[in-house]
């Protein structure tokens, strides 16, 4: 079964880590934590929703390891930081909680 991850950054399965992504100047980074046990949520099956969100926001998401004391791993976003768009937010029940406006051409 191919790894989901592979276009994304390390796995656990992987003997070569990625190169470091940069954050070219225009752009933004942002690190996320998330629990290993709810990191299947963002991949989705076969890579399908951390595709699509990253056709939807042209945004490079990468999915990292964390420490192996942590419990957590780190999700890598970079993007443009003029980009426009909306962006809704919801809970773990699927509630939406807010959104937020940004540019996203």
């Amino acid at each position: 079964m191919p790894d989901p991850n592979s276009f994304n950054g390390s796995s656990k399965s992987s003997k070569h880590p990625h190169p470091p992504l940069s954050t070219p100047p225009g752009h933004v980074a942002f690190r996320l934590l998330c629990h290993a046990s709810r990191i299947g949520g963002v991949i989705g099956k076969s890579g399908t929703v951390i595709k699509n969100l990253q056709q939807s926001t042209i945004a490079k998401i990468r999915i990292e390891d964390a420490p192996l004391d942590s419990p957590d791993q780190v999700i890598l976003v970079v993007a443009d930081a003029a980009l426009t768009g909306k962006l809704g937010l919801k809970n773990w029940n699927g509630e939406e909680i807010g959104e937020e406006c940004r540019s996203w051409g």
